[in-house]
Formats: C-alpha cells, sequence, structure tokens
C-alpha cells in the first residue's frame, strides 16, 4: 500500500515470510479470544517497535485494509458482518502492536 512498506520487505525472503504472516495471524486470533498476550506477539511487538524495524503505527492500519480487501477479493461470502468479524477479531492485536512501538 506505500512505497515505505515495500522498502521494508526488499531483502525479505517472501517464501518464508508466508509462514510468518501465517503464524502472526494465528497469535492475533488466540490474542483476541484469550484475551492475553503471549511470548510470540511479545517477540513481534518488540521487533517491530521504533528501535528495532520501525513498523510505524499506520502500517498496521495499511496491514488491516490490505487483509480485508484480500478476503473481499477471495472469500465468495464476503459481505459487512464478514468485514467486521475480521476487524474486530484484529483490532486487539493491532492495538496491542501499536502500544509497544515507543516502548
Amino acid at each position: 500500500m506505500s512505497e515505505d512498506i515495500r522498502d521494508k520487505f526488499a531483502n525479505t525472503d517472501m517464501e518464508n515470510q508466508i509462514g510468518v504472516l501465517q503464524k502472526s495471524m494465528y497469535h492475533m486470533i488466540s490474542f483476541h479470544i484469550l484475551k492475553t498476550e503471549n511470548d510470540f506477539l511479545d517477540r513481534i511487538a518488540e521487533t517491530h517497535n521504533h528501535s528495532h524495524y520501525d513498523i510505524k503505527l499506520e502500517y498496521y492500519d495499511h496491514w488491516l485494509e490490505s487483509l480485508i480487501a484480500t478476503v473481499k477479493e477471495t472469500d465468495p461470502l464476503f459481505d459487512s458482518e464478514v468485514e467486521l468479524a475480521w476487524r474486530i477479531t484484529f483490532s486487539s492485536g493491532i492495538l496491542y502492536m501499536k502500544m509497544h512501538y515507543d516502548p
């Protein structure tokens, strides 16, 4: 969704990144359901903060919008209720990540 984000992935092994993304999504969903942090999410929050990968706060919003666009494109049952469910499920994890941006 932006050149800055694209640049962050310039030297990334994208095949490996798919696995990382899948694992991250699992932990974001788990965080939403259990309402408690976990070691994986803690590590991701730390590596993505201002002092490390510097994943800016607005990038998380772009990520969610990209996720929603992908679901809309690939799910034949997509509607406003499905969209809301995805947004609610990932919002708490995104907020958690944002809160760890500036340690």
